[in-house]
């Protein structure tokens, strides 16, 4: 009886330390990632503007260019009847952001060509990455646009700011679950 005690005993001892591996690997694990969220949300950008320079400009892909071409905004800057497929790369610049998870990267284009900016003015076009490509989920016209903290949805809160000769505006925006609707007025 006492052999088979013993057996017991060490059987559990084995098991207890073998649990306690497990849980220091996952603790471990989690903690890699928790900083990892945090290193990427202190390097990334998260204040854009039209007379701000993108601090990591990032590849504008093939898919989001055919999106931009067929916007209002850039047919405005073309001659009549030319063709839209002139609007290149050149035309913009991007910035990877993070909105929802840290593993996805969105990105933000913003104008770099003249013709499309006003007085103070530019467009902004927020996409989303999702399985099937990118997904535009915000086109507004602002100064500056700043990727906020808070989330709604799962992706985080944008605020767009314009200023006029008197006044200055700002607009919030939340995902309401596939694209962004402004939600606050100041």
């Amino acid at each position: 009886m006492s052999r088979w005690w013993s057996e017991a005993r060490r059987f559990t001892q084995r098991w207890k330390l073998r649990c306690a591996c497990a849980a220091l690997i996952v603790v471990g694990v989690c903690l890699s990632a928790a900083l990892a969220t945090q290193r990427n949300a202190r390097n990334e950008q998260r204040r854009f503007g039209v007379e701000v320079e993108v601090k990591r400009p990032a590849p504008i892909p093939d898919e989001l260019l055919r999106s931009l071409r067929t916007d209002a905004r850039t047919h405005g800057c073309l001659e009549d009847g030319q063709d839209p497929h002139v609007i290149d790369a050149s035309w913009f610049v991007a910035s990877v952001i993070h909105l929802g998870a840290n593993n996805v990267d969105d990105l933000i284009v913003m104008p770099k060509n003249a013709c499309l900016l006003g007085a103070n003015i530019g467009p902004f076009w927020v996409y989303r990455k999702t399985s099937t490509g990118f997904e535009l989920v915000l086109v507004t016209d602002a100064l500056g646009l700043e990727i906020l903290p808070t989330r709604t949805k799962g992706l985080r809160d944008i605020r767009a700011s314009s200023a006029t000769a008197n006044r200055v505006l700002v607009k919030t925006f939340s995902f309401n679950g596939t694209r962004y609707q402004r939600h606050t007025v100041r």
